[in-house]
C-alpha cells in the first residue's frame, strides 16, 4: 500500500521485473516470472494505481542474483524488481 501511494502522487512510472531460479525450461520459467510480476500489478491497480503507470517484463532465469547450485541460492532468484521510472 505504501508503494502505491507512492505511485497515486508522484504519477511515476514503475517497471516490475520478473524472475525465476533455473528448475525447469526455459519457456516455463519466462511465463512463470511474467505472472509474478502481473500479480504485484494487479495489486497495485487494486489499490488505485493507474495501469499506465505500471510495465511489466520477464527475465525468467537470464539474470540469477545468486546460484542456483542450492535451494537457498533458489529462493533469491524467485523474485520481482521494482524500478521507478
Amino acid at each position: 500500500a505504501n508503494l502505491a501511494a507512492q505511485l497515486k502522487e508522484s504519477n511515476r512510472k514503475l517497471l516490475i521485473s520478473g524472475h525465476t531460479d533455473s528448475v525447469g525450461d526455459g519457456v516455463s520459467n519466462e511465463k512463470v516470472a511474467l505472472q509474478r510480476a502481473k500479480k504485484i500489478r494487479e495489486k497495485l491497480i487494486a489499490h488505485g494505481v493507474s495501469g499506465a503507470q505500471i510495465t511489466c517484463q520477464t527475465f525468467g532465469e537470464r539474470k540469477p542474483v545468486a546460484t542456483n547450485d542450492n535451494p537457498q541460492g533458489r529462493y533469491k532468484n524467485r523474485r520481482v524488481e521494482f524500478r521507478l521510472q
